[in-house]
C-alpha cells in the first residue's frame, strides 16, 4: 500500500496507507525519510551502521503516530543518522517498541531536501479502515 506525498501550504506532508499498524508506522518512517532525502545516489556510509532501540507510550493512537516519527526525527538529527529500516516487535494504540536502523551521514549538505524541523499535530489523522489503516501527517519545514 505505502505512502505519498500530499499539498499543503508552505509545509510537506503524508498520506499512508496499509494492512497492519505495524506497516502503517513503518511506511510513515520510511516515507519521512525519503522527503528529506535530497539525492537518490548519495548513499549512507554503512560502515558507520547503528541500531537505535526505541520504546514509546502514548494516550492514544494519533499520539503514538506522532510521538514515533518526533522520535525519529530527533534521534537523525541528533547523532547525523539516515534511517533506512525500521523493525516493530509490538506496537498497539498506546505502545511501540523496536528499534530504527541507519547509517551516519557524513556530508549534512547532500542529505537534506526538505529539512523537516518538526512533525506536526495539525491534521494528523490515524483511522482504522475496512482495508487496514490510513493516516496523515503534516511536517513542518
Amino acid at each position: 500500500m505505502g505512502y505519498r506525498e500530499i499539498d499543503h501550504t508552505a509545509d510537506v506532508g503524508l498520506e499512508i496507507q496499509a494492512r497492519t499498524l505495524n506497516d502503517l508506522f513503518i511506511d510513515a518512517a520510511l516515507g519521512m525519510f525519503h522527503l528529506m532525502l535530497r539525492d537518490e545516489e548519495v548513499i549512507p556510509d554503512h560502515r558507520m551502521h547503528h541500531s537505535f532501540p526505541i520504546r514509546i507510550s502514548a494516550d492514544n493512537l494519533d499520539e503514538l503516530f506522532h510521538d514515533w516519527l518526533a522520535e525519529l526525527l530527533s534521534l537523525s538529527e541528533a547523532h547525523h543518522f539516515y534511517f533506512t529500516q525500521f523493525h516493530l516487535s509490538h506496537v498497539d494504540e498506546n505502545s511501540l517498541e523496536g528499534k530504527a536502523l541507519g547509517s551516519k551521514i557524513t556530508d549534512q549538505n547532500q542529505m537534506l531536501l526538505t529539512p523537516i524541523k518538526a512533525v506536526t499535530y495539525h491534521k494528523l489523522s490515524v483511522e482504522k479502515t475496512s482495508r487496514g489503516y490510513k493516516a496523515q501527517v503534516i511536517f513542518d519545514v
